[in-house]
């Protein structure tokens, strides 16, 4: 099980608060749109291009005597990553004193433009560096799953139901899963008005329409928790979901809070009681 701290911490971090957000708000009317979206380009920067002196990038180590981070972006789907920088080999170093902007081109499968998604998305920006001993058989200065460390810089995570296509997508640093500064260690720090900026267009009807059904922008709570529970990988155990029944909680609800919190029944019985299910007027 878990501590009442460690429900307190997850129920802190943004990306649980979104959902519950999501739901408390957004599902009252249904989704905002049934369409995939297609992840184009991501950047990291500050939202105060006016700081010529202060730090613009995150700091999480160094190349030679430059201070920065070495940077790899990953997006996973439905529990599958769809895409990542470090399949494009050497990862660039960002430094402290060159650049102001990180800036990430997103590609899907066989190089096209763009990754399309639909349902939960995880956004994860990681720094990495090479193993003191790499894996055998890799060569020198080759950056692989296998042959890195990685450190999470900053994490989004998010359902497409509610991000508008064809605009700006900007999360500040208040809305990204970050540690605190005393967790990060000794000369690393992420800027405290850090911005991503993502461009998001829309995507296949046809595809939303194979995936999605009849959701529809005016779909009810249940079909909303249907489509979002759809999208996750982790199967909610039965039993855990009965004991939440005993205790009041609406199946369904406690179905997809169990998948959230990968059934530990304690947090997930915690989160349920943070959402409610609206009927169709």
């Amino acid at each position: 099980g878990v501590t009442q701290e460690e429900v307190d911490e997850m129920l802190a971090m943004p990306s649980v608060k979104r959902v519950i957000n999501d739901f408390d708000v957004n599902l009252l009317h249904g989704v905002q749109q049934a369409n995939p979206l297609v992840l184009h380009r991501v950047f990291v920067h500050r939202s105060d291009s006016s700081m010529a002196e202060a730090v613009r990038i995150p700091i999480f180590g160094v190349c030679g005597s430059e201070r920065g981070c070495r940077p790899v972006l990953e997006v996973s789907n439905r529990g599958r990553i769809v895409h990542s920088t470090l399949w494009g080999g050497t990862p660039k170093f960002f430094s402290v004193r060159d650049d102001d902007v990180m800036d990430f081109k997103v590609s899907g499968e066989g190089g096209a433009t763009g990754v399309t998604l639909i349902g939960d998305v995880v956004i994860t920006c990681y720094h990495v560096e090479l193993r003191n001993e790499a894996a055998p058989g890799l060569e020198d200065e080759e950056y692989s799953e296998e042959s890195i460390d990685k450190e999470i810089i900053w994490r989004y995570s998010c359902h497409t139901g509610f991000i508008t296509p064809g605009s700006l997508t900007r999360m500040p640093r208040s809305e990204l899963d970050i540690r605190p500064d005393s967790q990060l260690g000794s000369g690393k720090s992420v800027p405290p008005d850090m911005i991503v900026d993502m461009v998001f267009s829309d995507g296949s009807i046809t595809t939303a329409g194979e995936y999605c059904g009849d959701i529809g922008r005016k779909a009810s709570s249940d079909d909303c928790i249907d489509n979002l529970s759809a999208a996750h990988t982790v199967d909610a155990d039965q039993r855990m979901v009965e004991w939440m029944e005993e205790r009041d909680c609406d199946p369904k609800v406690a179905c997809l809070a169990l998948q959230l919190t990968a059934n530990d029944k304690n947090a997930a019985y915690e989160l349920a009681s943070k959402l409610r299910l609206y009927d169709e007027e």
